[in-house]
């Protein structure tokens, strides 16, 4: 006796294909995520400022490093004194290094995304 094949069989083929593709963009979307945070690390490590300043206020200082840099920077008045007078040199150093000299005295932390640097 023999068999008949029948058009009722289940397809595998089409699932195994949908999830092949599943994958695949899956994939894509982890990889386009991780280039994006490379990208936006590399932006802000590879800023260098100079920054020479006496007697001046947080706020100045700030500014100065904002014009140099082309960085955004966003912080609230209230969370900084602006009382001390800061003297500073740096000459074409990384960001992170005059941020971290200014703002040691602060008892203020800063986060850098991209272009912006946040301070709070």
């Amino acid at each position: 006796m023999k068999r008949k094949f029948t058009d009722n069989a289940p397809e595998t083929h089409g699932h195994r294909w949908k999830f092949s593709l599943a994958m695949r963009i899956t994939l894509f979307v982890f990889l386009a995520n991780m280039f994006t945070m490379y990208a936006s690390r590399s932006y802000s490590q590879e800023n260098k400022v100079t920054v020479v300043t006496e007697n001046a206020s947080i706020v100045e200082v700030l500014e100065q490093i904002r014009t140099s840099s082309n960085l955004n920077i966003l912080y609230s008045a209230d969370e900084l004194d602006e009382s001390k007078s800061i003297s500073v040199n740096f000459i074409d150093a990384a960001v992170e290094e005059v941020l971290d000299e200014v703002l040691e005295d602060q008892h203020v932390g800063y986060v850098m995304k991209g272009d912006k640097v946040i301070i709070s």
